[in-house]
């Protein structure tokens, strides 16, 4: 768990260097105070992670709803969320 798209990039970078996999994240599309989902997606996406991320929305009118392909995310998240549509949208994007 990170607390901002630059805690999680030192933490992408750390996996990297101890040669562990991370297969998906979860980015908030804001972080008051920080850099937000689609900014940290982008930078992890050019550092060399390339496996699954799901975008979480709490405003319902964010283009990112019907873009978020467009924005590099597999699947998206609308807060206020339940246990069981976290669930969902983890096994749509990782099947088991």
């Amino acid at each position: 768990s990170a607390c901002n798209g630059n805690e999680l990039i030192e933490i992408y970078q750390n996996a990297l260097r101890n040669n562990i996999t991370i297969n998906l994240i979860l980015l908030d599309q804001n972080i008051k105070g920080g850099v937000g989902g689609i900014e940290t997606l982008t930078k992890m996406r050019k550092i060399g992670y390339f496996n699954k991320a799901i975008i979480i929305i709490g405003s319902p009118d964010s283009p990112v709803i019907s873009e978020f392909k467009e924005y590099g995310f597999d699947d998206l998240l609308l807060k206020p969320y339940t246990k069981k549509e976290l669930e969902n949208v983890i096994h749509r994007v990782l099947p088991v």
